[in-house]
């Protein structure tokens, strides 16, 4: 075992809330604008992290940005991008990892749907919704995941899903159900 993990380990075993302790910490969240990712950037600035928001709508997430540093805990950084390519999943990791020495974990709250039923759903809106769930989420975990072993100091990842992954929906989310139950998978 790493020398790394034996002292993260360590740790944990003497402090078992340290486990938990963000402060001073770097993290990324995408989806940064919507309820979840907004809720996450918010919660973990408050308890001193240093967060990297990232997401399309610049202006929502300048506004975010403001509010965080309104809660005087962590530093923030905008990302205005979303993880559609490996470019765009390393634009987001090196702001995180130039602004806030590196990277300890990522929450990925991004999500995307166009409802639709599978008999009338257009293929191109299936493979939108599916891209944007599941493969841009595998982009952004692939990149952390260099980092995170680059670094050598470990680090978490959340991946935020749907409870329509489990159970479904009758209502047209088609492509939406398949693509968090990729998630949950």
């Amino acid at each position: 075992m790493a020398t790394a993990a034996k002292e993260t380990i360590s740790e944990a075993m003497k402090n078992p809330l340290s486990v938990f302790d963000v402060k001073g910490k770097s993290y990324v969240v995408t989806g940064a604008t919507g309820a979840i990712g907004r809720t996450c950037a918010l919660v973990l600035a408050a308890q001193g992290a240093n967060v990297t928001i990232a997401g399309g709508n610049k202006g929502e997430l300048e506004e975010l940005a403001a509010e965080i540093k309104s809660l005087k805990g962590g530093k923030v950084e905008i990302a205005n991008v979303r993880p559609k390519t490996e470019a765009d999943c390393k634009k987001i990791l090196d702001i995180a990892c130039d602004k806030h020495n590196g990277v300890d974990g990522l929450f990925v709250a991004s999500g995307y749907n166009k409802a639709g039923f599978i008999h009338e759903m257009p293929q191109q809106d299936w493979e939108d919704v599916i891209d944007a769930n599941l493969r841009q989420t595998w982009l952004i975990c692939r990149e952390y995941g260099k980092r995170a072993i680059a670094q050598g100091r470990g680090g978490k990842v959340v991946l935020m899903s749907s409870v329509r992954g489990r159970h479904g929906n009758i209502s047209g989310y088609t492509a939406y159900c398949i693509s968090k139950g990729g998630i949950d998978g």
